[in-house]
């Protein structure tokens, strides 16, 4: 239930009702399968949803699709999310804290409430029916994805943090004043405020 199946298939039915031929595709097998099952065969959805097992292809799944949708209720930081983004995917999230702390509604990807299919609807169909808007939308989240989690920048960036928490009375700044100031410094890089 945390990662709102139900709502991508209420979300997938209505998407259906604009564009009929739409594809709808879940990667990853557990416990809740069979009531995703019932759930897709109660909206007459069979052929247009695939449910794969677990796979280590996922970049090229990734770059066969043509919209990310992650309707979770709560997450951390979601490394699917983050390869969505990286292959240059439009995404449609949760708009839960996880995903706020760097993801901007509009800009990055699209933020909907958890658990309201209507709305995670219309952003999908807003994305299928606005091409332009869509890959702006797709190239920003790659932007901000690849500088904000380039290797190099994160090594880097981690290696001046421990530098600065290992002396921070040396500096004269307390351990919350060097973490406010990395967090501000990558944010104003990324355009967050």
């Amino acid at each position: 239930k945390q990662k709102g199946m139900s709502t991508f298939i209420q979300m997938a039915a209505r998407v259906t009702r604009t564009f009929p031929d739409a594809q709808f595709l879940i990667v990853g097998n557990g416990p809740e399968r069979n009531r995703i099952e019932k759930l897709i065969h109660f909206h007459h959805l069979e052929s247009r949803f695939r449910i794969m097992e677990n796979r280590g292809d996922i970049p090229e799944i990734l770059n066969a699709s043509d919209i990310f949708v992650l309707p979770s209720f709560y997450e951390g930081c979601p490394n699917v999310l983050l390869e969505a983004l990286a292959a240059g995917l439009p995404v449609v999230a949760s708009d839960i804290p996880s995903n706020r702390e760097f993801l901007i509604d509009e800009e990055h990807a699209r933020l909907i409430p958890p658990g309201q299919p209507g709305l995670w609807a219309d952003a999908v169909t807003d994305l299928l029916s606005n091409p332009a808007k869509t890959h702006q939308i797709a190239k920003k989240g790659q932007e901000m994805v690849r500088f904000r989690h380039d290797r190099k920048k994160m090594l880097i960036s981690h290696h001046t943090l421990y530098q600065n928490l290992a002396r921070p009375k040396e500096n004269g700044h307390s351990v919350e004043d060097i973490l406010i100031s990395i967090e501000k410094g990558l944010n104003d890089r990324v355009g967050i405020k």
